[in-house]
């Protein structure tokens, strides 16, 4: 069974595979990233309020050093989708506003690069539960 990217079943189901896999090495730049982020026109239209840390998708904002806000069918691109130009595109439209250290971003990029089998396999996890 699927689930709406970023709707609450979404987010409690992506904390049950989080916590079953146990603790998941994550490369030096991204182990203690945090970055809030602000989805406009979510799943039932509302502005989803979320984080990025510990490798995943978290409801909530954190005391994150970065705030991005952008609209929910670029998070989706982004996340689910994996597409990496998407963010590059949307923030040279304007879609994508950062509010912060916008370099934090940039290291989201690089480590992303060369994650580790068990970090790929919680995105494999996260793809295959989201509609």
């Amino acid at each position: 069974m699927g689930y709406r990217f970023l709707c609450r079943e979404w987010f409690d189901e992506v904390a049950r595979i989080r916590e079953s896999m146990g603790p998941i090495e994550l490369p030096d730049p991204i182990r203690d990233l945090k970055i809030n982020l602000e989805v406009r026109e979510g799943p039932d239209g509302e502005t989803v309020q979320c984080h990025f840390g510990v490798g995943a998708l978290s409801r909530g904002l954190t005391d994150a050093p970065t705030t991005v806000r952008l609209p929910y069918d670029v998070a989706r691109q982004i996340f689910v989708d994996r597409d990496s130009g998407a963010a590059m595109r949307a923030f040279m439209t304007g879609q994508i506003q950062i509010e912060g250290d916008v370099t934090r971003l940039m290291t989201i990029q690089s480590a992303s690069q060369g994650s580790n089998p068990a970090a790929v396999e919680l995105i494999v996890r996260i793809a295959q539960i989201t509609e």
